[in-house]
């Protein structure tokens, strides 16, 4: 072929390549979010996105050790069950503080915590979202994964009001642009509580006794949590000092009656 037939054949390739748009059909690759969940099998990824939040991989690459969903710094080394360990006070400074009772206002590992529980429980609440959307035809066990859901988010919540008490509830249908608006002081310790308790018992009302795939959350496990929050209802606190002013006893039987159930 000569030089002049090559530089044609390319120049009408060229051609051909410049004028096709196929390229803007592409979907991007990206975070699942509800705008692109519009199938059975879509929605089913946000329903894993929830499960896989107890990863906790949202503030840094080290979130597991340092945001850890067990709480072994947060409880553990408070309590002095535990000890940080480490090359001495200034390695993870944060839990060495936590561990000696300074709570200062630039311990990351507090707002790191927070900020990982807020991204599960939007996750999950992104999950519903598309949940209630779709055809229970197309999902026959819609129902039941919005349930496993709701424990999952339930637990977010259960983990905020252990660790800090006061925190604002982001109602499912909240506009993304009023977020910053919600005030951390609308409800109250009890009231978080029994929220949280009465969606988990709402959820154990749905789900079956166990699952065919392993790992997704039951009846049990949602009954089993629902005791575990009563359980810290019963003990009633001073909304200022944190101290336990009462036992409510009928709550402590509830959770007797809930464990026989389990």
């Amino acid at each position: 072929m000569t030089l002049k037939n090559i530089m044609t054949a390319a120049l009408v390739c060229l051609t051909f390549t410049a004028c096709s748009d196929d390229f803007l059909e592409n979907k991007p690759q990206g975070p699942l979010s509800e705008g692109n969940m519009n199938n059975p099998q879509a929605v089913d990824l946000l329903v894993s996105g929830a499960y896989a939040t107890f990863g906790c991989r949202y503030a840094d690459s080290n979130d597991p050790h340092w945001y850890p969903v067990t709480n072994w710094s947060y409880g553990e080394v408070r309590a002095d069950n535990a000890y940080k360990g480490g090359g001495g006070e200034t390695d993870a400074w944060e839990i060495h503080d936590m561990e000696t009772a300074k709570i200062q206002p630039n311990n990351g590992f507090l707002d790191g915590k927070w900020f990982n529980v807020y991204c599960g429980i939007s996750r999950c609440n992104s999950a519903i979202r598309s949940l209630n959307k779709v055809d229970e035809n197309l999902i026959p066990e819609k129902n039941i994964r919005i349930a496993e859901v709701k424990v999952i988010r339930s637990h977010w919540y259960f983990e905020l009001v252990r660790l800090f008490n006061r925190i604002p509830y982001m109602d499912i249908n909240l506009p993304e642009n009023e977020y910053q608006s919600v005030r951390n002081d609308e409800f109250t310790r009890e009231q978080h509580l029994a929220r949280i308790a009465g969606e988990l018992l709402e959820a154990a009302e749905v789900l079956p006794e166990t699952q065919t795939e392993i790992g997704r959350v039951n009846r049990r496990i949602a009954l089993a949590y629902a005791a575990k929050v009563k359980l810290y209802q019963a003990y009633e606190q001073d909304p200022q000092t944190n101290a336990v002013i009462n036992i409510n006893k009928s709550l402590l039987q509830e959770v007797v009656n809930l464990i026989d159930q389990v």
